[in-house]
């Protein structure tokens, strides 16, 4: 499943700004609204709009792999653990002949 670090950004953003960041303060700065920064503070984004992902880059001076992180679940573990090939794609029919 794919997790949202906004929290942490926000808290090192502040650290190193010396000064609180409300998602007031965010929206202002962003243009998101307050709906859409709390969903992705409490993971509760389902969509993820390019529009809004380069927003936030921009205002905390990050990466997109610093903001979403993917991290298996347990049924996904437990699925690769019972088949640990089921993971593993045959792309050669992609690959153009030289």
């Amino acid at each position: 499943m794919i997790n949202s670090r906004l929290k942490e950004l926000i808290a090192r953003k502040e650290r190193r700004d010396r000064r609180r960041w409300t998602y007031r303060d965010i929206e202002g700065a962003t243009g998101l609204t307050t709906r859409t920064i709390s969903e992705y503070a409490t993971n509760k984004i389902t969509r993820y709009d390019k529009s809004t992902l380069t927003r936030l880059i921009d205002f905390f001076g990050c990466e997109v792999g610093d903001l979403l992180v993917y991290e298996q679940s347990e049924a996904d573990e437990q699925r690769h653990a019972a088949d640990p090939g089921d993971n593993q794609r045959d792309y050669s029919d992609m690959i153009a002949p030289q």
